[in-house]
């Protein structure tokens, strides 16, 4: 099956080995050789973390490591656990690299059953049938592995009992780092259990060292002795001198990066750019630059100086605000941070601001304008926003200047079904009467949208590890495109600006981790110029909220200030 690897010790050499064709795999399947690596990876140790870039074919890896392992033990089952909206697409994969029968099952809400007595049925099912032995593989979300853990826990025991073998998957990993959640303590448990583990994230870090010390804790890898023993090591601590105000503790940046980086090395898949870079194609950005509005401008300032008003009765709006029955009191900052972000998106999205009927905001115009004449091909534009997802999809299907594969507007959010997603997915994919999606961060992950050549951001994701993960949607392998186009929205002089700066900061810091960064997503000209500046350690590594809320003070009066037309400095 295998030659050419000795699988009782670890290798240096990456791709210094060669592995034979797994019998389960489809003969159309082309497997590269850092996929190769990864399963060569998950077979020499017991516990391993799969960081494979988005795109790069995690979920082939971890099957293809699974079925050599199960020609050589048999008896072997495997528990796949991903996140809701990815079964389906999971699902699929398997039926498209590997020669399965009826061996795979899926359990997850959301299956187009007609009752919950027929999905707890068709649940109960599945479970027996799987320690019994009849299905080999379940694919399932993390909630139901919670939910029904004592089951997942004894057939284990009773698989153990029996000298079978469980192979665990746990996709996107980064969703069980916090050590206290019940997700977590009970993968713990299943990891114990298990022969093999394999954790998959596409970023690990998401822009954190702490989140890879904490998935590969609850996997049982000890990067450090303790929580305690990780900060002392790698982190550069604040912690002031009264212990009674311990809580107080802050993380400020980071140390012994290349130590950190040899110690996941041994547990983790890493690969650099230059490894990958003939199988995805590369990004081209774009940053386009917009001005406030004055509609945007009296809106923010209203954020800003008044407290918000708005109807008690309305379930959409946020329980922050205060309504008419209350006494008045100053929005908190939190509330204002995240509605000066919709603000400049739209500033309708603003409770209380008042609008022409016909307005339309600077960047609904400016998307509007790039797909009448500026981009070819099929799009995606991404925004963090439900409600101005819905007001773009309707700015655009009642654009008459537009083709009618744009007005032809697909949608992927929480509202869209796992069973809707896959056939959005379907028809982007092939009609070419649909050449544009529309999504927020429900639609970042587990989808395939390599059909796509334009990606348009008009506001930043909550993390540098989300705009990897949604850049990923288009940068993936059998993409037919030379290059593709990343095009960002920002407002000049704005919270855009300031969120775009930090992303850049965290996408630096996962470039010292995982390898390097794709050079359409990391604006280098912009980290020279900002390590220019007199003290850029101060903000080196903080978090996009930190960082927003520092420069709230620097927008509260620049808003205030250009509205009563002092156009102040900043």
């Amino acid at each position: 099956m295998i030659k050419s690897v000795d699988l009782s010790l670890p290798k240096e050499d990456w791709f210094g080995f060669e592995l034979e064709r797994c019998p389960y795999l489809k003969d159309s399947v082309e497997v590269r050789p850092f996929q190769e690596y990864a399963v060569y990876h998950a077979l020499t140790r017991d516990r391993s973390v799969n960081g494979l870039q988005t795109g790069l074919g995690k979920t082939l890896c971890a099957f293809l490591a699974f079925y050599y392992y199960k020609t050589v033990f048999p008896n072997t089952r495997l528990i796949f656990a991903t996140t809701n909206s990815a079964i389906l697409q999971v699902h699929s994969e398997m039926y498209k690299f590997f020669k399965v029968s009826e061996s795979v099952a899926t359990i997850h809400r959301g299956m187009g059953e007609s009752s919950r007595d027929t999905y707890a049925a068709h649940r109960a099912k599945v479970l027996k049938s799987f320690i019994a032995g009849d299905i080999d593989v379940v694919i399932t979300n993390y909630t139901i592995l919670r939910r029904e853990y004592k089951f997942f826990f004894q057939a284990a025991i009773e698989m153990r009992g029996r000298g079978e073998h469980l192979f665990l998957v746990l996709d996107e990993a980064t969703i069980f780092k916090g050590r206290r959640t019940q997700v977590s303590e009970r993968v713990k448990s299943l990891c114990n259990l298990s022969n093999k583990v394999i954790a998959m994230t596409a970023t690990l870090i998401k822009g954190r060292l702490e989140h890879a010390f904490e998935i590969c804790s609850n996997l049982g890898i000890p990067l450090a002795q303790s929580k305690a023993d990780f900060e002392r090591k790698f982190c550069v601590m604040w912690i002031p001198k009264s212990k009674k105000k311990w809580f107080l503790k802050k993380r400020l940046g980071y140390k012994n990066i290349e130590m950190f980086l040899h110690i996941l090395k041994d547990v983790a898949v890493i690969l650099k750019k230059s490894d990958v870079a003939e199988c995805l194609p590369p990004f081209i950005p774009q940053i386009m630059t917009l001005e406030h509005d004055t509609v945007q401008l009296r809106a923010l300032k209203q954020l800003f100086e008044d407290p918000i008003e708005f109807d008690a009765e309305d379930p959409n709006v946020s329980p922050f605000l205060v309504d008419e029955s209350e006494t008045p009191r100053e929005t908190p900052y939190v509330v204002q941070v995240g509605y000066s972000k919709m603000g400049l998106l739209d500033p309708r999205l603003i409770p209380g601001t008042e609008a022409p009927e016909d307005y339309v905001s600077p960047k609904t115009k400016r998307i509007l304008e790039l797909l009448s004449s500026d981009v070819d091909g099929k799009v995606l534009i991404y925004t963090h926003s439900l409600q101005y997802l819905n007001l773009l999809r309707d700015a655009i299907s009642k654009c008459e200047d537009l083709d009618q594969g744009y007005r032809n507007v697909l949608c992927i959010s929480g509202d869209v079904s796992a069973e809707e997603r896959e056939h959005v997915k379907d028809i982007f994919t092939r009609s070419e009467d649909y050449n544009l999606i529309l999504l927020n961060d429900a639609g970042i992950e587990a989808i395939n949208l390599q059909a796509a050549k334009t990606l348009i951001v008009t506001t930043l994701p909550r993390s540098s590890g989300d705009l990897v993960q949604l850049a990923g949607r288009l940068s993936r392998i059998g993409s037919e495109h030379e290059c593709l186009h990343l095009i960002y929205l920002l407002t000049e002089n704005s919270q855009d600006m300031d969120e775009y700066e930090i992303t850049q900061r965290q996408l630096y810091l996962m470039s010292l981790i995982m390898g390097e960064a794709e050079k359409g997503l990391l604006d280098m000209d912009l980290l020279q110029k900002m390590d220019s500046v007199d003290d850029p350690e101060e903000y080196r590594n903080k978090s996009l909220m930190y960082f927003v809320l520092k420069g709230r003070s620097k927008r509260e009066k620049q808003y205030l200030s250009w509205v009563e037309g002092k156009n102040a400095k900043f």
